[in-house]
């Protein structure tokens, strides 16, 4: 029995060849794995040439907006974060963000030079974007700079004179201020538009109204508060002209019923006027 162990526990031929061949197995699984490493390295997002990291993000950018809202907001609604001078809203938080250092500089640098960004100012409070514009840093004014998508949605309704002095708060800030951005102004109406047409002439006639108030304060102002006075001016004058036009072709299409009722008075089902 103890020649048949010692017999049995020498190593055969067979048991070498499958040594080797675990052996082998083992580097080649080693191998395996190093290349799959490396194919992942190969395929990481920065490995991308820059040109197509910047489509990606003028993607998600296309359809991301930047707001200020003039109303406080529910904490369901927008998530609140605080930086060192100033408190942003976002709805959502963009992965990219959160993704690496990398990603969210890279991703910043454009979303804040091409991307939209709309700040609501109710009855010309303009303190919530004068706040958040005193709080940039030197890299996020110079990529604002560039932006061509800066909007500031005028909601007015019902102003005093107080407005008025918030008005000139906002341009004596810009006349102040060392960076000034390229805002564009402009009358939501889509969000002011009443359902009635009283409604709308009232509306037309509070535009006139802000934009001939607005006018009066160009007497001693610096010509760059004039040029930003001009635009906010001219802002409420392209609503005007907006509902003119609305009205008038919602005047045209009722004398055009009230000619078709005409016709059918008397007839069979006809109406009753």
């Amino acid at each position: 029995m103890l020649r048949k162990f010692r017999r049995n526990s020498k190593p055969s031929p067979e048991d070498g060849l499958s040594a080797l061949t675990l052996q082998s197995t083992r580097e080649q699984s080693l191998d395996a794995e190093s290349q799959g490493q490396h194919a992942n390295d190969r395929l990481s997002f920065f490995s991308l040439p820059a040109e197509i990291r910047n489509d990606i993000y003028e993607l998600i950018i296309a359809d991301t907006t930047l707001s200020l809202p003039s109303q406080a907001l529910t904490a369901g609604q927008k998530l609140k974060l605080r930086t060192r001078k100033r408190r942003v809203l976002v709805t959502p938080i963009n992965g990219l963000l959160l993704a690496s250092r990398q990603c969210r500089q890279e991703y910043l640098s454009t979303l804040f030079s091409r991307g939209a960004v709309t700040v609501e100012v109710k009855d010309f409070d303009f303190e919530g974007l004068i706040r958040v514009s005193s709080g940039l840093d030197e890299m996020e004014v110079r990529y604002l700079q560039s932006n061509r998508n800066l909007t500031v949605q005028l909601m007015t309704q019902n102003c005093r004179q107080k407005d008025g002095f918030a008005l000139r708060k906002w341009l004596n800030y810009l006349r102040d201020c060392d960076a000034r951005l390229p805002w564009k102004y402009e009358v939501p109406l889509e969000k002011l538009l009443p359902p009635t047409t009283m409604g709308r002439v009232r509306l037309m006639h509070e535009l006139e109204y802000y934009a001939e108030a607005i006018s009066a304060l160009e007497p001693g102002i610096s010509e760059p508060q004039r040029v930003e006075l001009k635009q906010i001016t001219d802002a409420f004058y392209k609503g005007v002209q907006w509902l003119e036009q609305d009205l008038g072709e919602l005047g045209q299409r009722r004398k055009d019923r009230s000619r078709s009722l005409a016709h059918m008075r008397g007839l069979p089902g006809g109406g009753v006027y």
